[in-house]
């Protein structure tokens, strides 16, 4: 089973068209530097003959889906380290930070309700204790997301990590980004897709069309060793 459906596709199909039409280019082109599509396709984009052949079809967005519906699935990256909903990238672009992820894989489908907050934190609790009992020259903890947002979210972590949070740029080569317009199941949220695509139809450049997602991403970082006392 795939994780997003054909509403996601569409939604940054029409994100690169609006780009496009505000540079006078190709629509195609823009899903490289402005989509999360390329990953989604195992980075077939990255050969200009696949660009040429979707550009030729009458509806690219279904073409482009299609073509992720039947791509095998993935194998596990051996950099990861999930716990439950949190996993673990170390190392992340060749440092010494270990870079959180969130997955909604909680059985009951509602991972940041009230009565589902302790078993977060101890997955949490988990990670860190797997960076222990692995040893890992862990300097900093990163994490980036829309999710940082959501009070239920923030109120999981530390506030030694809260506490630094700041905003960054739109970045929409991203999920951190896109990931704010999908549910749990892989649909669309519809009402604030339909907000950002109303922004899209009033903005005159680029910027105006990187300020259309409704949510910023958030960028926590803080000491590991400061993570890891304010947890245990």
């Amino acid at each position: 089973m795939n994780l997003y459906t054909p509403g996601f596709f569409d939604l940054q199909w029409r994100f690169a068209q609006r780009i496009a039409a505000l540079s006078d280019a190709r629509t195609i082109d823009q899903i490289v530097p402005f989509t999360v599509l390329p990953a989604l396709l195992d980075y077939r984009t990255d050969d200009p003959a696949f660009l040429d052949s979707v550009a030729s079809t009458n509806a690219p967005a279904e073409y482009l889906y299609e073509i992720y519906r039947q791509l095998p699935k993935r194998g596990r990256d051996p950099t990861e380290h999930r716990f439950g909903c949190f996993l673990y990238v170390f190392p992340w672009r060749s440092t010494k930070k270990l870079r959180l992820h969130f997955a909604n894989v909680d059985p009951t489908g509602h991972p940041l309700a009230r009565d589902r907050a302790p078993s977060r934190v101890t997955e949490l609790r988990n990670l860190v204790a797997d960076v222990e009992r692995r040893q890992l020259e862990v300097e900093t903890v990163r994490g980036g997301s829309w999710l940082y947002n959501v009070e239920a979210y923030r109120d999981l972590f530390p506030s030694v990590y809260t506490d630094t949070l700041t905003a960054l740029p739109a970045e929409p080569a991203f999920l951190s980004q896109w990931g704010q317009f999908v549910r749990g199941d892989g649909t669309v949220r519809a009402v604030l897709a339909n907000s950002f695509i109303e922004a899209l139809a009033g903005a005159k450049t680029t910027a105006e069309c990187l300020a259309a997602f409704p949510l910023p991403v958030l960028k926590a970082e803080c000491a590991y060793t400061d993570f890891k006392k304010a947890l245990t």
